[in-house]
């Protein structure tokens, strides 16, 4: 309400918060985000682009649906064997109610993808619009019953699902657990996903 402007003031500022215990969240294994990718082959372009986003970059849902063409630096970077990288630059979100905003943290991050996979996400963009169908964006609803199709197909069940707590935030958890496997270091990976606290960097590993 205070950011659509129906009220000047959070009624809630300044109240003392009660503390809770986070719950765990899912996470998938190597395996199965290997089937993952495989399945999402047979998806729409916008899901497709979607999960394999969310899997290279640790980028949020809202962040992905906000994506423009026009956030995609191409060839910023040459790395090792000549490979060439483009870089992201996730400045926005999408949210249900109140529309494009900034992102959670509240600031800018950039985050480098195979060139490839960048000419792809430009060549499917409609209106400048990344993850669209119609040159609208994608709805939250719309990625989530998607994704969990694919899981459904490669063999997890939706009370398998909610048992193990898995969404299509769960590929941000994947993420973030990977690259810390793969050595990683945790500020890198704060800058990377967007942390300001170590204890819920520490939390996503």
């Amino acid at each position: 309400a205070v950011r659509l402007r129906y009220i000047v003031n959070n009624p809630c500022d300044g109240l003392m918060k009660i503390p809770r215990k986070e719950k765990s969240r899912g996470v998938f294994t190597d395996d199965e985000i290997k089937r993952i990718i495989k399945e999402v082959e047979n998806s729409p372009k916008p899901i497709k682009n979607a999960v394999k986003l969310a899997i290279t970059t640790g980028m949020r849902s809202g962040e992905i649906r906000a994506l423009k063409s026009s956030n995609i630096i191409r060839n910023y970077y040459i790395g090792e064997n000549s490979k060439v990288y483009d870089k992201v630059l996730i400045t926005h979100s999408l949210a249900p109610y109140s529309g494009i905003k900034a992102t959670k943290g509240k600031y800018d991050r950039e985050v480098l993808i195979p060139s490839s996979f960048g000419e792809e996400l430009i060549g499917s963009s409609i209106n400048d619009v990344i993850i669209t169908f119609d040159g609208s964006y994608v709805s939250s609803l719309t990625l989530r019953l998607s994704f969990y199709e694919i899981l459904k197909n490669i063999g997890i069940s939706e009370e398998v699902r909610k048992e193990r707590r898995l969404t299509f935030h769960s590929l941000r958890h994947y993420f973030s657990t990977y690259t810390c496997q793969e050595n990683i270091s945790q500020e890198d990976r704060m800058l990377v996903l967007g942390h300001r606290s170590e204890k819920v960097n520490s939390r996503y590993t």
